[in-house]
């Protein structure tokens, strides 16, 4: 995945059944709604956030029914770019990008399980959510 790409087209070029297993070989951070993967890979984006290094990771989310929302996040030293592919649902053509130079999370318990969700704090003051991480 090359950091200068373009995200629309680099997310054009995924399969459109894209599988979980696919997105983890493809070293995507994962989340499926029971575990998530390559979260290590998600922390070393924002090391290098908070150390203004540029960096690029595509994030793919898996609900319950339904295709991946796939999306990339990159920095490039002076602000964040979140790029979501809702391409796959049939009724969206577009891809949605989000600016902004912060990311936060919130930590919630639901059903006994704790999770932490990062949000990208857009240029705008609104909450975008980035990622999802089971914390138990």
């Amino acid at each position: 995945m090359s950091l200068f790409s373009s995200p629309e087209t680099e997310l054009s070029l995924l399969p459109i059944d894209y599988t979980r297993e696919t997105a983890v070989m493809n070293n995507d951070i994962m989340f499926d709604q029971f575990i998530a993967y390559n979260v290590n890979r998600f922390y070393e984006f924002l090391d290098n956030v908070n150390n203004r290094i540029p960096d690029k990771i595509r994030i793919t989310l898996y609900g319950i029914d339904g295709p991946a929302t796939t999306s990339i996040l990159q920095y490039n030293g002076d602000f964040i770019r979140l790029t979501i592919d809702e391409t796959r649902y049939g009724y969206n053509d577009e891809y949605f990008n989000y600016y902004g130079n912060q990311i936060i999370s919130y930590v919630q318990e639901k059903s006994g399980t704790i999770y932490e969700t990062y949000y990208l704090i857009t240029k705008n003051n609104e909450l975008q959510r980035v990622f999802v991480n089971i914390l138990n």
